[in-house]
């Protein structure tokens, strides 16, 4: 690992989309040379198969890259297959970390059981996931449930507006950081528009 990660706390990659893995064998092969290069920070691999056309097994992929992946720490898990889902969650007695990854349906993945989500909403709308995940652990289905439909409003916008970067970030009313600005985990980048009603 190189000496100076720069505040890293762990690292995690997508499956090539280009030259796919057939098998879970060659995605774990695939990951593993990337994971040992960043260890010994926890490495998750990133499971989209909307944009990876990957759809392999990742209880599988938990089961075969937990031996061969020393710091294998979870995946963000960016699917509707919530029963899927659910047996990473449970799988080895809930040793691994399982990020929920859709924007919009992270009151559902946490409801199976995720600990938490990575989301490219959240650098704008920080405040609508810190809701969701707050109200759920307050036992406040109902307020969780609002923000998540927060979530869902922000993301019809995006769709109905192209999606990409340009989209996501013009909306934003002003940003809160500088190009190359080191922020502390947690820090909104900017503020948002209400883009309930544009």
């Amino acid at each position: 690992m190189p000496p100076d990660w720069g505040g890293v706390d762990a690292v995690g990659t997508v499956a090539p989309f280009y030259l796919k893995p057939g098998s879970v064998e060659e995605l774990v092969a695939f990951y593993k040379p990337i994971a040992a290069a960043c260890a010994p920070l926890p490495f998750y691999a990133y499971h989209i198969p909307s944009m990876t056309g990957i759809n392999l097994p990742m209880i599988d992929f938990l089961k075969n890259g937990s031996k061969e992946i020393p710091n294998l720490n979870g995946i963000k898990f960016t699917s509707n297959n919530f029963m899927e889902m659910i047996e990473c969650i449970r799988f080895d007695g809930g040793r691994f970390d399982i990020l929920n990854g859709f924007d919009e349906m992270l009151l559902c993945g946490m409801a199976v059981g995720a600990r938490g989500g990575v989301g490219s909403t959240y650098n704008y709308s920080l405040r609508t996931y810190q809701n969701i995940y707050d109200a759920f652990m307050a036992g406040d289905l109902e307020q969780a449930r609002a923000a998540q439909q927060e979530s869902v409003d922000i993301v019809h916008v995006i769709i109905n507006h192209g999606g990409g970067i340009t989209t996501k970030y013009g909306h934003l009313q002003r940003s809160a950081v500088q190009p190359g600005q080191w922020i502390k985990r947690g820090s909104g980048l900017g503020y948002v528009l209400s883009l309930i009603h544009i």
